[in-house]
């Protein structure tokens, strides 16, 4: 009699588990992130929610050599998707000697072949469902840099940023700009860390970006630090070396009653017998005439062209650098 109890219960476990499935969600083709083991998602035909733990086992050349055993986690009717934020505290975990250490600095595996398995358990400990699945994993190289050039004094006010994708290249893989001005107190690479973004670009899919035109101006006469981060998903597939580089604008060679307008940049330059930059103070008034014959005038905040016309032919005008005449083109001295 006690034997027939004994299996009936067995019959009834066996029955319960086939309500239930786990499908393990697949890592990255690179490096095997720990927090991967719990991804996966759950099935429950039940018509109740059932608390559940889950019991990850990591194996390399048929030899185990991690597990750990997760918190409880409420199952609903139809199932649940697992993700590391369900995972909130762990039991039992155990890691190899020769794993422990890398896994602790990196939060991943060597490069290698892994079985990564899951058990899901109910309170009692009966197995409710199982399955495992292989990972190849890799480490690819980081991205590079190339343009522009490390120490570079850059003349464009929007350069083109350009790296080589990682070697070989993960599927989906996406790349995150940084650009950093350096402060005076710190290095390169700490700035690249610590300092606040003066640019940052997310979820890029080629490699290479140009500075837009709407983001924040590089200004003249600063340093700034780039890196290059590659991603797939959430995860950091590698970070690329910290180059640095500044923004010079060409100051034109003018004699010295001369004018020239930078559009790109928005400064008046005069000619080097005075000094270089034409600065705009917000008493000023100020009319010069550029060397390419436009007549410029500034509010005090910026300059503008006035614009004339043909019928304007033969006009004079007194401008801060001389007397000029429209000749129904351009302002002539």
């Amino acid at each position: 009699m006690k034997n027939r109890i004994v299996l009936l219960l067995a019959l009834v476990g066996a029955l319960a588990a086939q309500n239930w499935s786990v499908r393990l969600i697949p890592a990255p083709p690179t490096q095997f992130f720990i927090e991967q083991l719990w991804s996966c998602a759950i099935t429950n035909t039940e018509e109740e929610p059932v608390d559940v733990r889950l019991y990850g086992w990591i194996t390399h050349e048929g030899t185990e050599i991690a597990h750990a055993r997760s918190n409880v986690i409420t199952i609903p009717p139809g199932g649940k998707r697992i993700a590391s934020a369900d995972i909130t505290s762990i039991q039992d975990e155990w890691y190899d000697p020769a794993y422990e250490e890398v896994v602790a600095r990196r939060g991943a595996l060597p490069a290698g072949v892994y079985t990564y398995c899951i058990r899901v358990e109910d309170e009692s400990g009966a197995v409710l469902a199982e399955n495992c699945r292989e990972h190849r994993g890799i480490t690819p190289s980081p991205p590079k840099l190339l343009a522009p050039p490390n120490g570079s004094k850059i003349t464009e006010p929007q350069p083109t940023f350009v790296w080589t994708p990682p070697v070989p290249p993960p599927e989906g893989v996406t790349y995150r700009l940084r650009i950093v001005e350096i402060p005076e107190e710190m290095t390169p690479d700490e700035a690249i860390s610590a300092a606040e973004p003066w640019f940052e670009e997310k979820g890029i899919t080629n490699t290479s970006l140009q500075y837009p035109m709407d983001a924040r101006p590089l200004e003249e006469d600063s340093e700034y630090a780039w890196q290059v981060t590659a991603w797939v998903g959430e995860f950091l597939v590698g970070a690329s070396q910290t180059w640095l580089f500044g923004l010079k604008v060409e100051i034109p060679r003018l004699d010295s009653c001369q004018y020239y307008y930078d559009e790109k940049t928005g400064v008046m330059w005069h000619g080097i017998g005075h000094g270089g930059r034409v600065g705009v103070r917000k008493d000023s008034c100020t009319y010069v005439v550029t060397v390419d014959g436009v007549m410029y005038h500034t509010d005090g905040k910026t300059w503008t062209t006035v614009e004339m016309k043909k019928e304007d032919k033969c006009k004079l005008f007194v401008a801060k650098n001389g007397l000029f005449h429209f000749d129904g083109t351009r302002w002539v001295a």
